[in-house]
């Protein structure tokens, strides 16, 4: 019996330092939400006995290695007792009067287009490229996806008009940045610049300064089986983008953790040159905290190539 527990896939997951961690973490959210509408406990026993929870596993998680997720799982236990003594102490019509579902609704709309140029930075940092002029790519995009709908008429027209203004910029971008290998960093500052600059001149030019008329095409809700009316200020549109967002940052999560292993080319593109061995190449082993790495190293080139780390005690120079 006791073999079988142990074999039991369910708690090999919950002695997992990593899961735990999170699991702290996400009691502790739960412990600052539960005096809040719609749960609103209006006793403080709830949110310290699971922000106490939260504060376990963290320990547990520290005690295991896992020292920085541990630590958070512990202040969000912490934050989560403090929130719901908070919350506690503030009246009901306050409190429903903050949180209700049009809150919740405009915060999951309004943060889908933070989320897909969130992805879009994880892929181009994965690639080696920093790219801080995302932000001026939204803003040509947004700005003339608006006037391809307007004045094409249709809002299929607005977001093709939309990717490619986008596309383009980032390409002027990508030229800058990895062709002529201009500073990154400087590069994206100058591409916010630019296309704060080109949409305003545009919008004065086109608009007249005015507001954008009525009457412009725009993406159609979507209607969900089974979702009957919606009472929420947010389009279905905009809800259903934002969880097709969340589903392609879930998508592209092994990605970026099996990337993580990898080097840079962008940044160092040396990193991925495999140096050649010579015949005046030497083959040398040393000793790294009890494990010896061995490498194929040309005299004349800064580049190796490391192999698998071998036990201690087994190495040799030649």
């Amino acid at each position: 019996m006791i073999t079988a527990r142990l074999e039991n896939p369910i708690s090999a997951r919950l002695r997992n330092p990593r899961v735990t961690g999170f699991l702290g973490i996400l009691l502790g959210v739960v412990a600052a939400f539960l005096t809040i509408p719609p749960i609103q406990a209006r006793t403080t026993a709830w949110p310290v006995a699971v922000g106490l929870v939260a504060a376990i596993f963290g320990i547990w998680t520290v005690t295991r290695g896992r020292r920085r997720l541990g630590y958070g799982a512990v202040a969000a236990g912490i934050l989560g007792i403090g929130l719901g003594i908070l919350a506690t102490r503030s009246g009901v019509g306050h409190l429903n009067a903050t949180f209700d579902a049009q809150l919740i609704g405009q915060t999951f709309a309004f943060s889908t287009p933070l989320i897909f140029a969130a992805i879009g930075g994880m892929f181009s940092e994965r690639s080696g490229v920093v790219n801080i002029g995302l932000e001026g790519m939204m803003l040509m995009g947004a700005f003339w996806g608006v006037y391809g709908a307007d004045k094409g008429g249709s809002w299929v027209i607005g977001l093709l008009v939309a990717m490619g203004v986008g596309g383009l910029l980032a390409l002027i971008y990508a030229y800058f940045a990895i062709h002529l290998r201009a500073d990154q960093i400087v590069g994206g500052t100058a591409v916010n610049f630019l296309a704060l600059g080109i949409t305003g001149y545009f919008f004065f030019q086109l608009y007249n300064g005015n507001y954008i008329p009525n009457g412009v095409s725009t993406i159609p809700n979507l209607n969900i089986p089974g979702s009957g009316t919606s009472t929420s200020s947010a389009p279905r549109s905009a809800i259903s983008a934002t969880w097709c967002g969340r589903g392609l940052r879930l998508s592209s999560s092994p990605m970026s953790s099996s990337s993580r292993r990898r080097s840079a080319c962008g940044s160092a593109p040396a990193a991925s040159i495999r140096a050649r061995p010579t015949p005046s190449a030497s083959t040398s082993t040393r000793s790294v905290t009890g494990a010896s790495f061995s490498r194929e190293c040309s005299p004349h080139s800064a580049a190796c190539t490391c192999r698998t780390p071998r036990a201690a005690g087994r190495s040799s120079t030649t």
